[in-house]
């Protein structure tokens, strides 16, 4: 199985659950080049990881870009959002 494999490639932003576990989820992201994941607030901690391609992470005070590998952990409610510089591949844990 592929991660490109799980999503529409007519969507800006798409969001697939790949994993349920007892204790968090895992999801798919894919965003493509200038597709934006709106601002919203997460209740719990998450980790994003980039796979394939590259995006940006923001919120008011955090610019942090995502390669290939990257990772930034995601603060419960801190407003984010998520912009894709290329077609991106990125899994969200929580």
């Amino acid at each position: 199985m592929n991660i490109k494999d799980k999503h529409s490639e007519d969507k800006k932003v798409s969001l697939v659950p790949l994993f349920k576990g007892s204790e968090g989820t895992v999801s798919s992201m894919h965003l493509v080049k200038d597709g934006e994941l709106p601002p919203h607030i997460t209740k719990v901690p998450a980790l994003l990881t980039c796979v394939f391609g590259k995006a940006v992470y923001l919120t008011a005070s955090i610019k942090e870009t995502l390669n290939p590998g990257d990772y930034v952990e995601i603060e419960p409610m801190v407003e984010h959002w998520i912009n894709g510089i290329e077609d991106s591949y990125l899994l969200l844990i929580k």
